[in-house]
């Protein structure tokens, strides 16, 4: 039994970050809906941070990034 809920995001977007800096990337970015509280701990967690939010017909969408270098 997991009990950890943001253990599998921030897993992932860990190697998302570990495979950009393989691969030569000096930044990474990512959106999330501003309610998925979760997800945006798991990337400021990682290091990411948030640039600005914008909003469309389904709320705000927050846009982070971070230097993978």
């Amino acid at each position: 039994m997991f009990q950890d809920s943001e253990g599998f995001g921030r897993e992932a977007a860990g190697a998302v970050v570990a495979a950009a800096s393989r691969a030569g990337f000096e930044q990474v970015w990512a959106t999330v809906r501003e309610w998925n509280e979760a997800s945006l701990r798991a990337l400021e967690a990682l290091g990411f941070e948030r640039e600005r939010v914008e909003g469309d017909e389904r709320g705000p969408l927050v846009f982070l990034s971070r230097s993978v270098r």
